[in-house]
């Protein structure tokens, strides 16, 4: 799947990914979220369908500031990030999307793996 084409909790869950952090079993401690690193490793936990980086800024913000990603209107309707180091680019119709789709693109390139998402 092209990544400018991630939304919603599915765009949220490659944010994760492209932090390092996958599902491991078991997927949720009441009513949490389990993380785990690549070695299966607990990383930590969130509240459930807490993680919404493409949506709360306290989330995408810090991880825009931590990947110098910036972002600017391209229309009245869509809206285009840069991750600067790696210059990738992601478009949306909010910067946050924008931002988070600029992100996972410069973890991962222009598209993702359908169907990876559900257990890393």
């Amino acid at each position: 799947m092209r990544v400018n084409e991630l939304i919603g909790a599915q765009l949220d869950h490659w944010v994760a990914r492209a932090n390092g952090w996958t599902f491991g079993p078991p997927h949720k401690i009441h009513e949490f979220d389990v993380w785990r690193d690549s070695a299966g490793k607990i990383t930590g936990t969130i509240p459930a369908q807490a993680y919404k980086p493409s949506k709360n800024w306290d989330q995408g913000g810090l991880i825009m500031g931590e990947h110098a990603i910036g972002f600017h209107p391209i229309s009245d309707a869509e809206w285009l990030a840069e991750e600067h180091v790696t210059a990738c680019t992601g478009r949306g119709p909010t910067p946050l999307i924008a931002a988070m789709r600029a992100y996972v693109a410069s973890k991962f390139g222009d598209e993702v793996q359908e169907g990876s998402e559900s257990n890393g």
